[in-house]
């Protein structure tokens, strides 16, 4: 059996393609519309030299990989797909400067590989006329024998095409254009390290036989790859993949994850995965319907920013005061009846938004660490505030507007040892605060114009 020897390489490795490519900064000789000023044209053409319309082009950075397990590599990226018009053409518009994949797929499982680099955004690539051909497949064994449940998955450097092994190791990548490729390969056992090999060769219409490759190892302190717990998040979400812009990681291998951006990807659930992200120092996760937040959430101990804003919560879980090294909440624009006991053990925490929620108790604990640069509150049901933030001289922020505050603690003038902006606007102060809190009211409010008749409406 032919045994392939993994190679070590960076996750930048390109793919190597037949074909050339050269830049011009005229205007497109073909491809395209011929208006063509900047971005990339080309022509597709049958064995004949016909031109082929309708087949399917896609434009991919060389280092893009297709698996959601990946996407911490920071290769998840889809730029652009196109289609060609009836003379065979095909055109993209402006695109940034890298080197980048073009495959095109063509009726009865024909396809075409190119390489195309773009060396200035405001340049015009044009490609020269590609033949589709019978496209080709990879297929190989990898053994795993750690107890069960193992899986690896093969990744195309440059295509959207991946495959993930069997029950027996046996995986086949399917659909490939003639031309040479470099796979990256990663599995969901910790002690596998992932691997990238290179210089497989794909004839038109034929299988090639990887044969058995062996997982290398990984040695020292063993990590469970970032990888599979984020492949987690997103499954539980429906979700396949993030863009590159989603991940900040730090490695070598074995990568972690130092900031995770899911704004906006309808997400439903963050699964106690989350808690295995160790270096996680950002998390921002606003725009989403999460009703709950797990308490694993408390193990992220490098955490310093958490954006939750705009979900569904109603809770937030004791352990998220244990993130004493969180600088940044925002949980505004949930439904929060309360925030969690102990804040004080969040000792590094400076700037909280708990607004337009249903507050209506602030705990005192809340102020005991004395870190609070600023804090908003507006938009709740909160009718008092603790003597304890009085505690907080250095915060310089405060926002209470639209509550039903009826009183406040005389405390309150110790904030920002006098430099502190406040809005108490549209609450239920009215006369019964003392004259020297209205005065300092007065002197510390945000808004230049604000009077104290605004506080009891």
């Amino acid at each position: 059996m032919k045994i392939v020897k993994p190679v070590f390489i960076g996750v930048n490795a390109l793919l190597i393609l037949i074909g050339c490519t050269r830049e011009l900064t005229e205007s497109s000789q073909h491809g395209g519309s011929g208006t063509e000023t900047v971005g990339i044209v080309g022509t597709v053409v049958d064995s004949g030299g016909g031109p082929v319309s309708g087949a399917s082009v896609k434009l991919r950075r060389s280092d893009f990989l297709d698996t959601a397990q990946n996407a911490l590599q920071k290769t998840k990226v889809l730029l652009a797909d196109a289609i060609t018009n009836d003379s065979g053409k095909y055109s993209f518009g402006s695109v940034d400067t890298g080197a980048y994949t073009i495959e095109i797929i063509g009726g009865n499982s024909n396809g075409a590989l190119l390489a195309c680099t773009v060396k200035t955004s405001d340049s015009l690539v044009v490609l020269s006329n590609r033949t589709l051909k019978p496209t080709g497949s990879i297929t190989g064994n990898i053994p795993l024998s750690v107890g069960g449940g193992e899986q690896v998955t093969a990744c195309v450097y440059g295509l959207d095409i991946s495959a993930t092994t069997g029950p027996m190791g046996d995986f086949t990548l399917n659909g490939l254009p003639e031309g040479t490729y470099s796979l990256h390969f990663i599995s969901n056992v910790a002690i596998y390290a992932p691997f990238d090999t290179t210089g497989i060769t794909i004839v038109s219409g034929v299988k090639h036989d990887f044969g058995q490759l062996n997982l290398p190892k990984t040695t020292g302190k063993i990590f469970p790859p970032d990888s599979i717990a984020l492949s987690r998040i997103l499954d539980s979400n429906g979700l396949h993949s993030l863009s590159w812009q989603s991940i900040v990681t730090v490695g070598p291998w074995p990568f972690r994850i130092t900031e995770l951006k899911l704004d906006y990807k309808k997400l439903t659930a963050l699964p106690s995965d989350i808690g295995s992200l160790k270096q996680l120092q950002s998390i921002s996760a606003q725009g989403n319907s999460l009703a709950s937040i797990p308490k694993e959430i408390g193990g992220l101990r490098h955490l310093k920013t958490l954006i939750l804003s705009n979900n569904n919560l109603t809770t937030l879980p004791d352990e998220l005061t244990q993130l004493d090294s969180l600088t940044d909440l925002d949980v505004s624009n949930n439904q929060l009846g309360a925030l969690p006991g102990g804040m004080e053990n969040c000792n590094a925490l400076e700037v909280l938004d708990a607004g337009y929620n249903q507050l209506t108790v602030i705990p005192d604990d809340l102020f005991y660490n004395g870190t609070l640069k600023a804090v908003i509150l507006r938009n709740n049901s909160l009718d008092s505030l603790p003597q304890s933030i009085g505690l907080q001289e250095g915060l310089n922020f405060f926002d209470a507007q639209y509550n039903s505050l009826s009183a406040l603690p005389w405390q309150i003038t110790r904030l920002g040892k006098g430099n502190v902006s406040v809005n108490f606007d549209f609450n239920a102060l009215c006369d019964s605060l003392p004259q020297g809190i209205l005065q300092w009211l007065n002197a510390a409010s945000a808004d230049s114009a604000w009077q104290a008749t605004q506080i009891c409406q």
